[in-house]
């Protein structure tokens, strides 16, 4: 007979395996680095500076993850990451003791924590740095000290349960939604203890410590925390942080129509994809089990599905994040529907085939759902990220400022800038897309490097960019990164090959190309080989040049591999080719090009190794372009501010003239210039909405007749004699007129040469000089 000891070794073995088991799955399949949006790159780096994230501020978050970002392996942002698998797994190993808390068969609850351990959006949470696990973790173990405490009736259990939801309130608001349930439980199951006076103070004074948590967020506003996007130094200030006042207008706004129409079949939709169909069904066999023999569980699982919908459902934010709590209270019951079922199975007159059948379904449910998840968060060679913006850093140079781009650019900088800590001493800033700070700090000597979105706006206002080029992994790292069964073709010449790194040669070894390793003087390289093949690519090393043949429909060497197009590989002293398809896909005068293709021959990439530079392949910038500012010229501010003196800016020999305005508006420019030869201005780009027209009007002063025309027009446009005191021959009246629609509209006109003087005045829709701008920008040369 079994002991309780036996018993009790055999619940931990199966729970432990419960959780090992989901941790070794997320361990798999998370990221390994950066990736998966703005708030996960912001969480992976606000445990390590203590800093606060939006409202409400997550303090207990922070507080963890803080623990988690001082563990002595991986980088900053794989801790992070490992935080969301260890708390998925943990709340996958609550939801197996609360089946077994309400007598639920072991299979069943083994089957319900696996099920809610790879449901698609708990899976998706706990691969990344994220809030949304730790809120599963303590939701579930809440749950699961009350059925404790239900089954074994000792108090410490009713402490506990109030701890962990105590502790939730400092991570996520929404288990505020879940307390009723909590409550309600605890009361129908046994009142008289919990409202002993006792009680009450020790319960009152554990609430009162988790309230105390957002203590932190006015500790760390008073110490100027190196980021701070929750601020507050008052009690009344810490108030519009818990209760998201700056989110007011995202919160609990949706009509009943909305509710019905939208937000509650998207919420439904996501529950039935999260538990199956297989799920769902054990979920109805569970209520009605629950509803005969354990009303006050169905209580509490109920409401709390209940209270966790209806914040998710007035919330506009992530959904997927906010219902996941919700999946605490819904496996339980899927679980005890698991044990109901075998039971009843148990008493049928087949019952064999009954219990069978039964237990595949159980297997299948969550058999089903890594089939249909495992492929969507598996995201293990996400590692883009990491090396663009390790590149990015390392190229900049010791004195930078990286205006402000898009939310999840920005919070991938403060990462690198506070959570890796690339700058190395060197001073390298995040400072508000605002101009004249960033001309300020141009002219101070700053390099100024910018993301797309922002490089328009600076574009506009004179600043002038050229692209940024990164080199990313070594080939050898790209090599081993290509999915296996892809084609890959390498083509090197004689200069290039002279000295070949030895990783680069095992690399090259993944692709069947058993005999490329370091080439002698004047020796190239050809290969068409297949990522993962042990031997048989195509190869050539040949003095002097090789060349690859591969047609269509033959195969690609040995490797076994069928080529479904063309190719072809040609290196030599006057350069290599690579062709595909009967096109040359890529082409260099010297160096080592490789392509990548699908085993269908489509091109995935292709670029040029730096083998000056550890043999690294460039990052396509195509994915996220950033720019350096080479010039940044003057600029004048003229919106409705009368005539101003735009020497300065006609000085390069051409200008941008920038137009805002608020709403739709027929606005305009008048540039009056002089020079001593004659000047045909012309329009060379435009960026933005709308049309711009330009009229130009020139002057001859010498001539009688030009001159009195002169004089008129100055004295309609309403200017002042300066123009006229001028001693040059020539004097040109530029007229840009636009409608921007109320977006913006950027014209360049190219006048032809630097000039020394000019006035301007600009006419937009409202009194704000900041609306309408001139500035430099490189004139011809």
């Amino acid at each position: 007979m079994a002991t309780r000891s036996d018993n009790r070794w055999t619940e931990w073995i199966a729970g432990s395996a419960v959780v090992l088991l989901m941790l070794l799955t997320y361990l798999v399949t998370m990221y390994p680095g950066l990736g998966g949006g703005g708030d996960a790159a912001k969480f992976r780096y606000l445990g390590h500076v203590l800093g606060t994230a939006h409202p409400s501020g997550y303090p207990l978050y922070i507080l963890v993850s803080w623990l988690f970002s001082v563990l002595p392996f991986g980088t900053l942002a794989y801790r992070i990451n490992l935080m969301s698998a260890v708390f998925g797994a943990l709340t996958a190993g609550a939801t197996y003791l609360s089946v077994r808390s309400m007598g639920g068969a072991r299979a069943a609850a083994i089957a319900a924590g696996i099920g809610l351990g790879c449901g698609r959006l708990f899976w998706s949470k706990a691969g990344l740095a994220e809030v949304y696990t730790l809120a599963g973790f303590l939701t579930a173990a809440t749950i699961a000290a009350l059925l404790t405490w239900r089954q074994t009736g000792r108090p410490a259990w009713l402490i506990g349960a109030v701890t962990c939801a105590s502790m939730a309130f400092g991570n996520h608001l929404t288990v505020m939604f879940a307390v009723p349930a909590f409550i309600a439980f605890a009361l129908l199951t046994d009142a008289k203890t919990c409202l002993r006076p006792r009680m009450l103070i020790a319960c009152a004074a554990i609430v009162a410590l988790g309230m105390a948590q957002y203590g932190f967020i006015i500790l760390r506003t008073v110490q100027h925390a190196p980021y701070l996007e929750s601020r507050a130094t008052t009690l009344s200030e810490l108030w519009d942080v818990l209760t998201a006042r700056r989110y007011a207008s995202d919160i609990f706004t949706f009509d009943w129509a909305a509710l019905i129409t939208e937000r509650l079949p998207a919420l439904l939709s996501m529950i039935r994809q999260e538990l199956t169909v297989v799920g769902l069904v054990f979920l109805g066999v569970g209520m009605v089990w629950l509803g005969r023999t354990r009303w006050r569980e169905l209580c509490l699982f109920g409401l709390g599905v209940v209270g966790i919908a209806v914040v998710t459902l007035n919330v506009s934010a992530d959904s997927e994040g906010f219902v996941v709590p919700a999946f605490a209270f819904l496996w339980p019951v899927v679980g005890v529907g698991i044990g109901a079922a075998l039971g009843w199975a148990g008493a049928a007159r087949w019952r064999r085939l009954a219990t069978g059948l039964v237990l595949a379904l159980a297997t299948l449910m969550p058999a089903w759902e890594v089939a249909a998840n495992y492929a969507l968060n598996n995201h293990a060679n996400r590692v883009f990220e990491d090396i663009y913006f390790a590149s990015l850093f390392e190229i900049l140079p010791r004195r930078t400022i990286i205006p402000a781009e898009e939310y999840s650019i920005d919070q991938h900088v403060f990462y690198q800038l506070l959570g890796a800590e690339s700058a190395r001493g060197r001073d390298i800033r995040h400072v508000h897309l605002d101009v004249p700070q960033i001309r300020n700090f141009a002219s101070l000597g700053y390099d100024v490097f910018a993301f797309a979105a922002a490089r328009r706006v600076l574009e506009g206002h004179g600043l002038v960019f050229e692209p940024v080029r990164l080199l990313g992994q070594t080939l050898s790292d790209y090599l081993d990164a290509v999915r296996p069964g892809w084609i890959v073709a390498v083509a090197g010449t004689p200069a290039a090959l002279a000295q070949v790194p030895m990783p680069v040669s095992r690399s090259l070894g993944r692709l069947g190309a058993v005999s490329a390793g370091p080439g002698a003087p004047g020796v190239a390289l050809g290969l068409i080989g297949v990522s993962g093949a042990r031997a048989g690519s195509a190869v050539s090393l040949a003095t002097g040049s090789s060349r690859i043949d591969v047609a269509a429909g033959s195969g690609i060497g040995s490797t076994g591999t069928t080529a479904t197009i063309e190719m072809n590989v040609t290196a030599d002293g006057s350069g290599a080719v690579v062709s595909a398809g009967g096109r040359d896909v890529m082409r260099t005068a010297s160096g080592v090009i490789v392509v990548v293709m699908t085993a269908n021959g489509r091109v995935v990439d292709a670029e040029q190794v730096d083998t000056a530079q550890a043999w690294r392949v460039p990052i396509d910038m195509r994915l996220l372009p950033v720019s350096r500012a080479t010039f940044a010229g003057s600029c004048e501010d003229l919106g409705n501010t009368g005539w101003t003196d735009v020497s300065s800016s006609l000085s390069s020999g051409a200008v941008i003239a920038r137009i805002d305005n608020y709403r739709a508006f027929d606005a305009s420019m008048i540039i009056y210039a002089t020079s001593d030869t004659r000047l045909a201005p012309a329009i060379t780009a435009v960026a933005g909405t709308g049309t711009p027209a330009l009229l130009t009007d020139v002057y001859d002063t010498t001539d009688a007749a030009q001159a009195s025309a002169l004089d008129r027009r100055v004295e309609a446009d309403g200017l002042d004699d300066r123009v006229k005191h001028r001693r040059e021959r020539w004097t040109v009246r530029i007229s840009i007129r636009v409608n921007d629609g109320g977006d913006y509209s950027t014209t360049t006109v190219n006048l032809g040469r630097g000039l020394a003087f000019g006035l301007a005045r600009a006419r937009v829709d409202l009194n704000n000089p900041k609306r309408a701008t001139l500035c430099s920008v490189p004139g011809p040369q």
